[in-house]
């Protein structure tokens, strides 16, 4: 496998503050055969310019189009798989950065699994400085197969559930990419890893590097806070979808069915429309935070009596402009701590 090379694909906008250590993460890289492509969606904060002196690097590449938002991120990703010359595709958006030996170790991995079509490893969480690493590593044998989807379908027991495949420094099958149509559309959604994964958990076999190998960043704002709750709504269709087009022999390894899948995605919804609230609280937005927590009660598929009275206590607390972490201090006390 002495010709293989990763193609790392970067869709970026208005990563300026951060482009720079992407770039220079993968520039970083123990093991050299690789081209970065970036795709600037139309940013208007000088990321550009921030990217400029590394394009010497003939294996960096650069392309600008027109800002097209973030439900259209599909087109993005698959711009750059068309212009991706790799074996292997990496995934590193303009805000992320690798660790020195990301691809060194999804080399090492491919060529000890090369029938495998995904390697994905850990990452650090940066959450406007709080730090945190994920996925878990596997207790046993039972949830290492779900992680290398052994046999094939058997990560869908949770990727049904939980998306416990990181997208930073993920490198996938370029030729499995292109024979399944690509990165997987959804109009509409935010995002682009989690679809995709669905799709090649049907495809072949994963490999889990239990090394934390990037950063990902999630911004503390208030756009990814909304993110989050249209990103659960405009997946909820896409599990019912995924599950349905299942070959029966799928189904058969699953435990489960399509109705256990909607309930547990409408608890979420619900759980993340009162966080969603709690936030705006916080973030003094009286009118959103009450928006929020009245579209909660639309999503009641189990009693759930603890997010009900949040959510009560919520519209109450919005209505007298009580932010949230005042109520936070106010259970501290009742609780004597």
């Amino acid at each position: 496998m002495s010709d293989l090379m990763f193609s790392i694909v970067c869709p970026t906008y208005n990563h300026a503050d951060y482009i720079q250590q992407c770039v220079k993460s993968v520039l970083s890289q123990t093991y050299g055969n690789w081209e970065l492509l970036i795709l600037d969606d139309g940013s208007t904060d000088g990321t550009g310019e921030k990217i400029a002196p590394f394009l010497r690097d003939n294996r960096v590449k650069y392309f600008y189009q027109e800002n097209k938002g973030a439900g259209r991120l599909a087109e993005n990703y698959n711009f750059l798989l068309s212009k991706a010359q790799g074996t292997y595709v990496t995934i590193l958006e303009g805000d992320d950065y690798a660790e020195p030996g990301l691809l060194a170790a999804h080399h090492k991995a491919f060529a000890e699994s090369p029938d495998s079509i995904l390697s994905f490893n850990r990452v650090r969480v940066d959450e406007s400085g709080y730090l945190w690493e994920a996925p878990i590593i596997p207790k046993n044998q039972f949830e290492k197969d779900i992680y290398e989807n052994k046999p094939i379908g058997n990560g869908l027991k949770e990727l049904f559930f939980r998306c416990f495949i990181p997208a930073q420094g993920a490198s996938v099958r370029r030729s499995t990419l292109l024979d399944c149509g690509g990165f997987e559309k959804v109009e509409g959604l935010p995002t682009v890893d989690y679809p995709t994964w669905l799709k090649l958990a049907q495809k072949g076999t994963f490999v889990f590097v239990p090394e934390v190998l990037a950063t990902w960043r999630r911004h503390m704002s208030q756009s990814t806070k909304q993110r989050i709750v249209v990103l659960t709504e405009t997946m909820n269709p896409v599990f019912e979808k995924v599950y349905d087009e299942l070959s029966s022999s799928l189904k058969e390894i699953l435990p489960f069915g399509k109705s256990n899948i909607k309930k547990h995605w409408e608890i979420q919804l619900t759980k993340i429309l009162v966080r969603s609230g709690n936030y705006q609280l916080q973030s003094h937005n009286w009118k959103k935070a009450r928006e929020y927590y009245f579209r909660s009660f639309t999503h009641w598929p189990s009693l759930l009596l603890i997010w009900r009275i949040k959510a009560k206590t919520g519209i109450l607390f919005s209505w007298f402009h009580i932010p949230w972490f005042q109520w936070n201090k106010v259970k501290k006390r009742l609780n004597g701590t």
